[in-house]
């Protein structure tokens, strides 16, 4: 059998620009696009009963981390434009990743940083920016079934 596997490039990541609207918003000019982590936080339970190794158990509290993503620096780009506002706001809003095998991860995040990209005269590139993302809470991860089979078949 012949694996069903489908590249990423094309993969989306999108923003609701107006909040509780449903209207997402494509973020132009992506080049990486991270996928969020789920980490959960330990606590050290180590007594003088351990036999001499540490003991750990989770804490209970999650953290999804940021997401650190690289665009072409394209400042009339509309949607790049919105972001630098919703950094200097300060507002959170839902975003989404939009993979190309139909799974779509859904979160709500602000805008932590965008830091222009080194300008590297030996090794010349585009123009880019790193947006830094942090999310808050937790994240929905459900399947676009179109999408899943129109590309997976």
């Amino acid at each position: 059998m012949s694996s069903q596997a489908v590249s990423n490039f094309g993969t989306k990541l999108q923003v609701e620009l107006v909040a509780n609207s449903g209207d997402w918003t494509t973020i132009g000019e992506c080049r990486v696009i991270p996928a969020p982590q789920d980490n959960q936080d330990d606590i050290e339970v180590t007594h003088h009963s351990s036999e001499g190794w540490r003991e750990y158990k989770p804490s209970g509290l999650k953290d999804r981390g940021e997401l650190a993503v690289v665009v072409n620096s394209v400042p009339t780009e509309t949607s790049q434009a919105a972001l630098e506002t919703l950094h200097q706001s300060g507002e959170d809003r839902k975003y989404r990743i939009v993979r190309t095998n139909g799974i779509v991860e859904t979160f709500k995040a602000y805008v932590k940083s965008i830091v222009a990209n080194d300008a590297d005269a030996q090794s010349p590139d585009a123009v880019q920016d790193t947006i830094t993302f942090r999310l808050s809470g937790g994240a929905q991860r459900t399947i676009d079934t179109e999408l899943a089979e129109s590309v997976c078949g």
